[in-house]
């Protein structure tokens, strides 16, 4: 949906305080940048402009590229290799149309790109993201989804561990 950039202003603005009222977010900047817990501990950096988050270290190594409910899985392995490695999460909020250069601006140092998502490998936001960039980052890009296959019945979380998509199994991948 397009809708007027005040009408825009006036819905986020609108959540912010919802949010606020919840205790997810801690403060608002009126430069576009909320700055917001999202359930977790460390708290993300979200801008309006490229509606992206983005959490860790500017000269990262690794980047991990995601968005939606398995951010949770990505963030937990996040905390994990924040100890030892130089790595930085980006959580798309808006999957299509990305902006490419705000994803290259992040990934200046780095030498592996980790791209997570829960839908399928073949023609997915993971693939759209690694061909957009693929004439402007040298690095090593690995992508995490279903594998072109039917996913069996089954809870969230075991096909998370059966696709590869749980923190456990994204830092095995990255150390």
């Amino acid at each position: 949906l397009n809708f007027p950039r005040e009408l825009r202003n006036y819905l986020c603005l609108k959540k912010f305080f919802e949010l606020q009222q919840q205790k997810k977010i801690i403060s608002l900047n009126f430069s576009n940048i909320l700055i917001h817990k999202h359930k977790m501990s460390q708290p993300f950096v979200f801008d309006e402009k490229t509606e992206a988050a983005v959490v860790g270290d500017d000269d990262a190594d690794t980047v991990i590229v995601t968005y939606g409910r398995v951010t949770k899985n990505a963030y937990e392995a996040f905390n994990e290799l924040k100890v030892t490695h130089k790595i930085k999460l980006i959580k798309l909020v808006r999957i299509y149309p990305y902006d490419t250069d705000f994803i290259l601006s992040h990934l200046k140092n780095a030498k592996t790109l980790f791209i997570l998502e829960e839908g399928i490998k073949s023609g997915g936001i993971a693939e759209k993201i690694s061909s957009s960039i693929c004439d402007k980052f040298c690095g090593k890009v690995i992508i995490r989804a279903v594998d072109n296959e039917f996913a069996f019945h089954a809870t969230v979380d075991e096909l998370y561990d059966y696709f590869g998509m749980s923190s456990n199994a994204i830092v095995d991948e990255l150390k």
